[in-house]
C-alpha cells in the first residue's frame, strides 16, 4: 500500500495531470454514492440512515474506498478523491 502511494504522488510531480493516472480507480456507483456523503462529514450511522444499509456495510463500503484510493483514512480519502477529480 504504501509503495501505491509513493507512485501515485510520484507520477503527480513529473507533470501528469491531475486525473490521469487514476482513472483506472473503479468506484461502484454505491462507493461513489458513500464517498459524497463522506465529503460532507457525515458519520457511518448517518450515511447508513440516508441510504437505508446497515452501518456495518457503510463500513465496509469505506474501507473498500480506501484501499482503492490507497488512502490512510476518510480524511485523506477525501483529499485524494479531491485531488484526482473523482468528486467535485
Amino acid at each position: 500500500m504504501k509503495l501505491f502511494c509513493k507512485i501515485s504522488f510520484t507520477i503527480s510531480m513529473t507533470g501528469f495531470e491531475k486525473g490521469d493516472y487514476f482513472m483506472n480507480v473503479r468506484l461502484t456507483n454505491r462507493e461513489q454514492e458513500i464517498l459524497n456523503y463522506l465529503k460532507y462529514g457525515l458519520e457511518n450511522d448517518e450515511i447508513a440512515s440516508e441510504i437505508n444499509i446497515s452501518r456495518s456495510t457503510v463500513k465496509f463500503h469505506i474501507g473498500e474506498i480506501l484501499r482503492k484510493l490507497g488512502a490512510k483514512n476518510r480524511t485523506h480519502s477525501i483529499y485524494l478523491a479531491y485531488q484526482y477529480k473523482l468528486i467535485d
